[in-house]
């Protein structure tokens, strides 16, 4: 959000979990942390994609359920900015 803040012309992609059950096994197959630690990681994830939903700072969402397909919609979506911008 800061950097929408400073730089209002910014294309921002937020990435999203599938899911918040996902995001919470992802974070505890990592196997580096703590219950505690993962369990904080978790609800401030929570709070940040509901910012990012919430503040209207990003031009698009994309869900990482395939991490293939996710970054070709990434690129897509880089690709259509530009365009759209004459670059």
């Amino acid at each position: 959000l800061q950097i929408r803040e400073s730089l209002a012309d910014a294309f921002m992609i937020f990435i999203l979990p599938p899911s918040e059950e996902d995001l919470l096994e992802r974070l505890r197959l990592r196997k580096r942390e703590s219950e505690a630690v993962i369990m904080r990681r978790f609800r401030e994830a929570q709070h940040e994609m509901e910012m990012a939903k919430s503040s209207n700072a990003y031009d698009v969402f994309i869900v990482n359920d395939d991490l293939e397909r996710a970054i070709a919609q990434a690129v897509e979506a880089v690709e259509n900015a530009r365009k759209k911008r004459g670059g």
